[in-house]
């Protein structure tokens, strides 16, 4: 294309420059004629780094390859525990640069937009390279990134929450005060510090990561069979219209929460019991309830013996945990044992104890058989079964041990382990 006066030549080369067609270009190019960096032959430093990363990613191989043979589940119930995590971490052990390579941190966002990037470099695949192209556009808006990062902040505190709605030990009023306190979290973001907060965290993160500048979308009237004969509302900053999203996200998230755990007559009646095992109401509800289940309802007061023993030790009773902890606890010296004396009273914790909060402890112990009695064990003995699936089920517990007391126990046993391995304790 011939500039006979040359007065918009330089324009055109800038916007050239910032085509896809351009950059398609120099990218091939580059990717013929590209050589191994001097710097990267020269420096020491990275040439280790390198080699340093090849191991890890070696290591990470064969362990992939090491599962995928012996036919074990990659993933786990979370992604820490995965068997896949766990033989890492146990390999890192004897690796410190593997257990440093592991922790290093990096942009997420950043990382995809290389990765879609990249794609530019494969000349065969135009398919790819165009959905590529038409990906990395939409991560370079800032539309994009803000709605990806109200995501992040809101599953991060659902993800917490339901981590402790997953615990072994749950009672009711402790899932109740979870529910609450999420509920009450999400609903600070309603104030508009807080969206303030949101807002220019999001601006400095999407600045440092490229994206591009928030703007207002185009404007779009709405259908009239949608928006009557109200006049159209139009956000005039972007922090606004933004700000408009946001709200939008929180309300979403905490209407779903209400219908999610709404108040049912169960959930009532757990927190009535629970209130009258330490001592906040009478026996009334309970005897409608249980009807034929005790013997004699006079009895059940025996729970302010239970009281009273807490009050004598100091202890405060504030949810269900509490009192079947200090119960316990009492229970284990015989000379102060309290189930001979308020037999009724342990009948109605034993109940509540049988009405679970969730289902998630069954469900563990269902997904841990699943994993155990596969084909290939096709032959294992009930004993072994049960065994490996406590094994399992309690995990916490089986990582706790310590090995050397183990260790100790299982040579004591034989004379000819005593004379082979040496005893610590």
């Amino acid at each position: 294309m011939a500039f006979p006066t040359g007065k918009k030549a330089l324009d055109r080369f800038k916007s050239h420059e910032n085509s896809d067609f351009h950059k398609a270009a120099v990218s091939m190019i580059r990717s013929a004629t590209a050589t191994v960096s001097v710097s990267n032959q020269i420096d020491k430093i990275k040439i280790k780094d390198a080699t340093d990363s090849r191991h890890n990613l070696n290591i990470i191989f064969t362990t992939l390859q090491y599962l995928a043979t012996q036919g074990i589940p990659i993933r786990g119930k979370i992604e820490e525990d995965s068997n896949f995590r766990r033989l890492i971490k146990l390999r890192a052990t004897d690796r410190s640069t593997l257990n440093k390579w592991l922790n290093r941190e990096e942009n997420n966002y950043s990382a995809i937009i290389k990765w879609l990037e990249d794609f530019d470099t494969h000349p065969e695949n135009r398919k790819q390279r165009a959905e590529a192209a038409g990906y990395r556009e939409t991560f370079y808006k800032f539309d994009t990134f803000w709605k990806l990062e109200l995501l992040r902040i809101i599953f991060t505190m659902v993800e917490d929450s339901n981590i402790a709605l997953q615990e072994v030990q749950l009672n009711f009023r402790k899932a109740e005060n979870i529910i609450n306190t999420l509920k009450e979290i999400i609903s600070r973001y309603r104030f508009s510090e807080r969206f303030d907060l949101v807002w220019d965290s999001a601006v400095l993160a999407a600045k440092a990561a490229g994206i591009d500048e928030p703007t207002l979308p185009r404007k779009r009237k709405t259908p009239a069979r949608l928006n009557g004969t109200g006049d159209h509302h139009f956000s005039e900053t972007p922090k606004d219209h933004y700000c408009k999203i946001f709200y939008e996200i929180v309300d979403a998230v905490l209407v779903g929460l209400n219908s999610r755990f709404e108040e049912t007559e169960t959930s009532k009646h757990l927190i009535t019991v629970v209130d009258f095992i330490i001592g906040k109401s009478d026996v009334s509800h309970g005897k409608e309830f249980f009807r034929d289940d005790f013997e004699d309802y006079g009895r059940l007061f025996h729970r302010d013996l239970f009281l009273d023993q807490a009050k004598a030790k100091n202890v405060t009773l504030e949810d269900f945990q509490s009192a079947l902890d200090f119960l316990k606890s009492v229970n284990e010296d015989i000379s102060q044992s309290l189930t001979s004396i308020i037999p009724e009273f342990v009948k109605l914790m034993k109940i509540v104890l049988t009405m679970p909060v969730s289902t998630c402890t069954a469900e563990r112990s269902f997904s841990c058989l699943r994993r155990l009695k596969t084909y290939f064990h096709s032959t294992m003995t009930q004993d072994r079964l049960n065994h490996l699936a406590v094994l399992c089920c309690h995990s916490d517990l089986l990582e706790s041990i310590d090995l050397d007391v183990l260790l100790d126990e299982f040579i004591s046993k034989n004379a000819i382990r005593m004379n082979t391995f040496a005893l610590i304790h």
